[in-house]
């Protein structure tokens, strides 16, 4: 097994863009939940009018769900992502909004750091019938 400044120097080195951990594959230790993200998106969206997926990462798990409701938004907010992303999206069609997050990241620059935690999830909005 590679000592740990083996591990830092490598992990130093692993490619960081879009949504790849490839890297750690044998790294990591945990269980395997009993359901798969995407089939249980597949089957929320399939009657989703909107879609909203924050921290996208390069694109790549919101693409593998197309096809999209016609109003679906991704955000990435790391620099090195977005043109990832733009690359993989843009064939997808979806609704853009890159001056408001660079200007939400700007503010949050300037007005100093906090701590954030983001988990990927589905919040599924049901109107009643009136």
């Amino acid at each position: 097994m590679p000592g740990y400044d083996d591990l830092v120097e490598q992990a130093v080195h692993a490619s960081v863009h879009g949504w790849d951990f490839s890297w750690l594959r044998g790294r990591t230790s945990g269980g395997t939940p009993s359901w798969r993200y995407t089939e249980r998106a597949s089957a929320l969206l399939s009657t989703a009018t909107r879609l909203l997926d924050l921290d996208t990462g390069g694109g790549e798990v919101l693409a593998s769900l197309a096809p999209l409701p016609r109003h679906t938004v991704a955000m990435e907010a790391w620099q090195p992502n977005i043109p990832i992303a733009a690359r993989r999206l843009r064939p997808l069609d979806l609704e853009r909004y890159e001056q408001p997050l660079r200007s939400l990241h700007e503010r949050i620059r300037s007005e100093g750091a906090f701590t954030a935690r983001s988990h990927r999830f589905l919040i599924e909005a049901v109107l009643p019938d009136v």
